[in-house]
């Protein structure tokens, strides 16, 4: 299938892809949107917990200014069906801000963003990504209340990073519009999505750094939390799961249910760098112009084959 009738969404006039009555119509249907996607989902799902994002019964003026305020739900990323398991985890209406545009065009997916509400940003093109903060900025004029976003940009499949390091959009979007920041964990183990809402955050009066690293430090305690909580009810796994190799199968376990639509170069382009942190790569790269002798063959060629894998 292609979604041609859903290319309109990738104009870069924000008036071309929204309207205000598109926008109360998708709030209207948003119960029956996510009850439906909830139903067609392949995975059971465990709610580990759920923090409000809104005070309840506000009485002073700071807390009914503090409720009125824009917020930004901010998942983990790393599984097909973590959009619909993070929408069904915030259960307020979200638009989403979608990038992956073979997802969004090659199957049904596109078809329940658009219903949902939606940005489609090409990530690949410049000018769509600069005119993504254009419609997220009118969306809200237009009476957009939340929004869902993915701030990792990519799926995380590091083995060691509980979160990737962070693109600088949603601290910039949340300052601009006074916007909260929801983090929001769901893992996939087994058939079974397991979630974590936490307390919302508050970056605005933080400086860019300080900022992108509260964001983080939060996704990160929800993904620690639903950690444990796997871990308290399945065991510790044990070294003797990890076979050589291990990784490198869970993580295309993960991708093979989207592996027609993954687009690798994409990806790849779309995780963010840190310009300041030095990766293990580039520490290790001198090693290639090191000559091969008897006495340093044994660690020598290990640790070459290991960063070329």
């Amino acid at each position: 299938m292609y979604n041609k009738c859903l290319e309109y969404l990738l104009s870069n006039d924000s008036d071309d892809v929204m309207s205000k009555g598109g926008i109360e119509f998708r709030k209207f249907i948003h119960p029956v949107v996510i009850r439906v996607g909830k139903l067609l989902g392949p995975d059971k799902y465990v709610l580990i917990k759920r923090e409000p994002e809104r005070i309840k019964n506000p009485k002073t003026i700071e807390e009914i200014e503090y409720n009125k305020r824009p917020i930004i739900y901010a998942p983990t990323h790393g599984f097909k069906d973590d959009l619909l398991y993070s929408l069904y985890t915030a259960k307020n209406h979200a638009y989403i801000l979608f990038g992956s545009l073979p997802q969004f065009f090659n199957t049904f997916d596109g078809f329940s963003a658009w219903a949902n509400g939606v940005y489609l940003v090409n990530r690949d093109d410049r000018n769509s990504r600069k005119a993504s903060y254009d419609k997220i900025r009118r969306g809200f004029e237009l009476g957009v209340e939340n929004l869902l976003w993915f701030p990792e940009g990519v799926w995380n499949k590091s083995p060691n990073l509980l979160i990737l390091d962070l693109w600088n959009g949603m601290y910039r979007v949340a300052l601009d519009h006074n916007a909260l920041i929801v983090p929001i964990s769901v893992m996939e183990e087994d058939g079974v999505c397991y979630a974590i809402q936490n307390k919302p955050i508050d970056v605005c009066s933080l400086d860019l750094n300080e900022g992108k690293q509260l964001i983080r430090d939060s996704l990160a305690t929800a993904k620690w939390e639903v950690l444990e909580y796997i871990a308290s009810i399945k065991g510790l796994a044990k070294r003797s799961d990890f076979y050589p190799g291990y990784w490198e199968d869970y993580v295309n376990k993960l991708i093979d249910p989207v592996r027609k639509n993954y687009n690798f170069e994409t990806e790849a382009r779309a995780e963010y760098i840190d310009p300041t942190k030095v990766s293990e790569k580039k520490v290790f790269e001198c090693l290639d112009n090191v000559e091969l002798t008897s006495n340093n063959a044994y660690v020598l060629v290990r640790t070459r084959n290991d960063l070329h894998k």
